[in-house]
């Protein structure tokens, strides 16, 4: 990723990653002119929500948090099905608990035993867990954060 000088609203000279370009009909945070994009690009590239938060102030906390969960639930890896496993969340197409995973990483396994323990669940699947938890544990931090 690469990185230029600009000159913030405060007047001072950041650091700003080069950030995507983005059609002009994407979807935006209501009442700015701040694509979606740039969140999760900051949130996946740069790592740092607080960031974007700082560098887009017409962006308020709640509405990346809004972002952030509503991206998280577009695509998920796991479901709850009544009468499967007693409706515990499970990975799609599969009976085997997403609560497995975090036992295994407890326990000192790694993904890869997971994996090859339980051959139905795609590693793929078994990322996007990771990443929504992260997610989630991120905008749960700044949700509870002045």
């Amino acid at each position: 990723m690469t990185s230029r000088n600009v000159t913030g609203l405060s007047g001072k000279e950041r650091f700003e990653p080069d950030l995507p370009k983005v059609k002009k009909d994407a979807p935006r945070f209501e009442g700015t002119d701040v694509p979606l994009a740039y969140l999760f690009f900051y949130q996946d590239d740069v790592h740092n929500v607080q960031a974007f938060l700082r560098d887009y102030p017409e962006v308020s906390k709640e509405q990346a948090l809004s972002a952030i969960v509503e991206r998280a639930r577009a695509d998920l890896p796991i479901e709850s099905v009544q009468g499967l496993v007693s409706g515990a969340p499970v990975f799609k197409e599969t009976r085997v608990m997403a609560e497995m995973l975090f036992g295994y990483f407890l326990s000192g396994y790694d993904m890869e035993d997971f994996l090859i323990d339980y051959p139905g669940v795609t590693k793929e699947r078994v990322e996007k867990l990771l990443l929504l938890a992260r997610d989630l544990v991120e905008a749960a931090a700044y949700e509870n954060s002045p």
